[in-house]
C-alpha cells in the first residue's frame, strides 16, 4: 500500500512518492534546506484518490534540496539566409534543484 502524491513544480508534474529524489527546472532554495511543496494535484494511498480542483486544501509535500547546479547547454543558432551579418549563436543552462521527497503533511 504505497502513498504518493501527484506534485506541480515550476511548471511541470510529478509523481512522488517518500523516499523518490526528483531534479526540477528551478532554483527552490539551498542546500540542505527543508521546502514545503503545497501545489498538489491529486493525493493516493492504495485504497482512496483525493484529486484537487485544481490543488488539494490542506495537503503539501515536504522535501529537501539535495544540491542546485546547472543542467546541460543547450544551443540554438539563427540566421537569415543571404545575409552575412545576420548570424547569432545562443546557448542556455536552466537552474536545477535536486529533492529528497521526505513526508506528506495534512492527509
Amino acid at each position: 500500500m504505497e502513498r504518493f502524491a501527484i506534485i506541480e513544480v515550476s511548471g511541470k508534474q510529478f509523481r512522488v512518492s517518500e523516499g523518490d529524489r526528483i531534479t526540477v527546472d528551478a532554483a527552490l532554495g539551498e542546500e540542505g534546506q527543508e521546502i514545503t511543496l503545497d501545489r498538489v494535484l491529486a493525493y493516493g494511498d492504495g485504497k482512496a484518490l483525493a484529486m484537487g480542483k485544481p490543488y488539494l486544501e490542506g495537503v503539501s509535500v515536504l522535501a529537501i534540496v539535495e544540491g542546485t547546479g546547472k543542467s546541460r547547454k543547450v544551443k540554438a543558432f539563427k540566421y537569415k539566409r543571404r545575409k552575412k551579418s545576420s548570424r547569432r549563436r545562443l546557448g542556455h543552462r536552466q537552474d536545477m534543484t535536486r529533492l529528497l521527497i521526505k513526508s506528506f503533511m495534512g492527509v
